[in-house]
């Protein structure tokens, strides 16, 4: 029990660190949503590379191969949402509305694997939804608004869903877990071959990277070691506790990303301050204790 508490803490804390530099670097370095979904798909075949020369790999192509290849794809694909709403949006109410995807998560488990949805787990939809709404709806100038990340999140959320339930219940057909993670990561970087068959939207693509500094290399690059860390610490809490129970602990992820948003913003000029007028910290708290309320009532049996 131990070992899958800090797992699946861990996850969110990474998670977070990730969230306040891919701002810095979508509002400052590259001005693409496409481009740095390439570049997050092509950059795990770095992991992939290692972990082979570390634990070496054993190719069985069967449907357990497939389903998790697959899987990864529908991890990386919605980051392209993900960036568009990290660049429209204030990352912490961006994280905020992220915390769905438990409900979309556990919806997913019950409809095609079978886990019990029962009333609890109602009320912590109703409670997380609240909570998102809290977030996502903004006073601007005289009117009230629903951010436009709300919509962009959701669509995320329902790939990083699908992706999560299909690794807990296909990777332990596998010989250990790294081998699922190897076929995991491998199949996230499908779609930066596929942008290959597709001449003009690659050279746009690469028009975008071409001109990105060090600086923005460097923060590209940490927050994608980072944020791999926390889905093979989340992957990995997967395997020890059930999908709902580890989703609930995700919960403390915007807290994380509202303390690093300031820490980082002094040592990192490009990775902007998160505001803290009364009026939005006030929302974010709501929309924070109806979220993690919620988590706990998915929790209960």
């Amino acid at each position: 029990m131990s070992e899958w508490i800090f797992f699946t803490i861990l996850a969110p804390i990474l998670w977070a660190c990730s969230n306040v530099i891919d701002t810095g670097v979508r509002r400052n370095y590259v001005g693409s949503d496409s481009a740095l979904t390439w570049f997050f798909c092509a950059i795990r075949l770095i992991p992939v590379i290692v972990l082979i020369f570390i634990f070496g790999y054993q190719f069985e192509i069967n449907s357990s191969f497939w389903l998790i290849f697959f899987a990864g794809i529908f991890w990386t694909v919605p980051f392209y949402f993900y960036y568009k709403a990290l660049n429209s949006e204030e990352t912490s109410r961006v994280v905020l509305f992220m915390q769905t995807l438990p409900i979309v998560t556990f919806i997913i488990a019950a409809v095609f694997f079978g886990e019990r949805l029962g009333m609890n787990q109602l009320i912590a939809f109703v409670l997380i939804f609240i909570g998102s709404l809290f977030a996502a709806v903004k006073k601007i100038e005289t009117k009230w608004k629903v951010s436009v990340a709300f919509f962009l999140i959701f669509l995320s959320v329902v790939g990083w869903s699908v992706s999560d339930v299909v690794f807990k219940y296909i990777s332990p057909n596998f010989h250990s877990f790294w081998e699922a993670m190897i076929v995991y990561l491998a199949g996230g970087s499908l779609p930066a071959f596929l942008l290959f068959l597709f001449p003009s939207q690659s050279k746009k693509v690469f028009s975008h990277l071409k001109g990105v500094p060090r600086i923005g290399w460097f923060l590209m690059s940490l927050s994608f070691f980072i944020g791999v860390g926390g889905s093979v610490s989340f992957a990995y809490a997967l395997t020890l506790g059930s999908v709902s129970l580890s989703s609930v602990i995700i919960g403390i992820q915007p807290l994380f990303v509202f303390i690093f948003g300031h820490v980082f913003s002094r040592i990192f000029s490009a990775i902007p301050r998160e505001p803290v007028d009364a009026f939005g910290l006030l929302s974010k708290a709501c929309a924070l204790v109806f979220v993690l309320v919620g988590l706990w009532y998915l929790g209960l049996n």
